[in-house]
């Protein structure tokens, strides 16, 4: 997602915000209390390698587990994010968030670049359950991933072109890059 606008003054909790921004027109985050409405107008690379990452990770996931688009929250210390892609547990609960994502990715655009390696990637890594946090580039074969260690984080790991590929252990699952931009370049 791009650039994001304050939407009120008021400060909101979790579940306040959730009530009320249900079924509102456009897309808002909740960031400490904050409600900042997210600018949907991303490019067609951005577009197609969301969808691309969203395929081949179904297409790997055992049955128990599945990928959701940027439309389904992460409960995060901070409030609710709406990750580009995320990996979860298939429950069938009918909820609006998880606080139990396995994987979180971002396709980095221009205006979100800092954000994503910042602030997001500390909100995420401090979520119990996450195990890998993806950042892609949107124009070319290129991810930098952060994956959770005995010890804590791993600094980022770049993978880079057409030919690589990215190995997750949890999920066990390999990613062929070219699967994800094979549409672009």
């Amino acid at each position: 997602m791009n650039v994001h606008q304050k939407v009120s003054a008021r400060s909101y909790t979790v579940d306040e915000f959730l009530t009320t921004f249900e079924g509102v027109e456009g897309k808002h985050e909740l960031v400490d209390g904050v409600v900042s409405t997210m600018m949907t107008n991303v490019t067609y690379f951005h577009a197609e390698v969301t969808s691309a990452l969203c395929a081949a990770l179904r297409a790997g996931l055992p049955d128990n587990l599945t990928a959701l688009s940027s439309d389904f929250g992460v409960l995060t210390k901070a409030g609710v994010r709406y990750p580009d892609v995320l990996v979860r547990e298939r429950d069938g609960a009918n909820e609006m968030t998880t606080q139990r994502p396995l994987v979180i990715a971002e396709i980095l655009s221009k205006t979100t670049m800092a954000q994503d390696f910042g602030e997001k990637a500390n909100e995420y890594r401090a979520i119990d359950s996450l195990q890998h946090y993806l950042i892609f580039e949107q124009a070319e074969p290129r991810m930098w991933m952060i994956n959770r260690a005995e010890d804590g984080w791993t600094d980022a790991q770049l993978v880079e072109g057409i030919e690589a590929e990215i190995s997750l252990d949890k999920p066990k699952l390999t990613l062929a890059m070219r699967s994800i931009y094979g549409g672009i370049v």
